[in-house]
């Protein structure tokens, strides 16, 4: 009897949790997704200068701690372009002065994060089909539903 090698790729598209409560407003990460319209709590944190600076440095801090504990490692690799923005001197400067170009220029870093992570789950589930393509030219067959259980 064969056994059926199940390869996991990854969550399918559009499948995948954004944050406390779901909803679709952007990539998962850990960068603040609150609930509301769209961009209201990026409103709120703009409306007040003293916010946007506690904002920053809370979110900094935030990202340090993270950074220091190993655990978080995959997660802030993903996050990569987000960090990097969000750590970046000069943007101190860009929130300061402009902070809706400020969170323009996150949400871009966000993007591009989250490009980057479909680009890894399209591999995953490229090299999962190879996988399954061995499978499938030893002992026939079709696709299984995890569900069904082995044969």
């Amino acid at each position: 009897m064969y056994g059926l090698a199940i390869v996991h790729c990854g969550p399918r598209r559009g499948s995948e949790k954004h944050g406390p409560g779901d909803g679709n407003r952007g990539p998962p990460g850990f960068g603040p997704r609150p609930h509301g319209p769209k961009n209201q709590w990026e409103t709120k944190v703009c409306a007040n200068a003293s916010i946007a600076e506690a904002f920053l440095e809370q979110t900094r801090q935030l990202i340090t701690d993270l950074q220091a504990n190993g655990t978080y490692d995959k997660v802030l690799e993903k996050r990569q372009n987000e960090i990097n923005y969000i750590n970046n001197a000069n943007n101190t400067g860009v929130l300061s002065s402009n902070c809706t170009q400020f969170f323009t220029g996150l949400n871009a870093a966000r993007t591009l994060d989250r490009q980057a992570q479909e680009q890894e789950w399209s591999i995953q589930r490229t090299a999962g089909r190879l996988f399954f393509q061995i499978i499938q030219s030893l002992v026939g067959g079709k696709a299984q539903d995890s569900s069904e259980g082995d044969a």
